[in-house]
């Protein structure tokens, strides 16, 4: 059986009863075919449009948990910060757990604190690197 089998058999058997269990399974199918640069910023609306959702719902946001629980580990979220001149940040992870932490974002550039900044945040997610090695076994790389 193959690596991405026994992650399906894993996400029925233990979140057997939750809506957005079978979700997940098909976000999984969605994002192991696509082209890996079209994996480097995953985005809710993306991920949703991609199995077939008319928006982002309630099952969407516990199918994408799913997939990034500890027990899968298999997307990461991720968040970019966008300035008003239009220039990108990405943060990681760590640096949001910081983020909430300390109660404000350290500016990568300035190394100022950026205040409010979890309203200037849009989330998206990327494969780890369990999925990445995933993907490339089923697109044969």
């Amino acid at each position: 059986m193959s690596e991405i089998e026994d992650i399906k058999q894993t996400i029925e058997a233990s979140w057997p009863a939750l809506p957005g269990a079978e979700l997940s399974i098909r976000l999984l199918d969605f994002v192991v075919h696509l082209p890996e640069p079209e994996t480097r910023l995953l985005t809710m609306p993306m991920l949703a449009k991609g199995i077939g959702l008319k928006g982002i719902d309630d099952n969407l946001l516990t199918a994408i948990t799913i997939l990034i629980s500890s027990r899968l580990e298999l997307l990461q979220a991720r968040a970019m910060f966008i300035e008003d001149d239009d220039s990108e940040h990405d943060f990681g992870p760590a640096d949001l757990a910081e983020a909430r932490r300390e109660g404000a974002l350290t500016h990568p550039e300035t190394g100022e604190a950026i205040q409010d900044f979890e309203d200037r945040l849009y989330p998206f997610f990327v494969p780890t690197d369990r999925l990445k090695a995933i993907m490339q076994s089923e697109h044969g790389a």
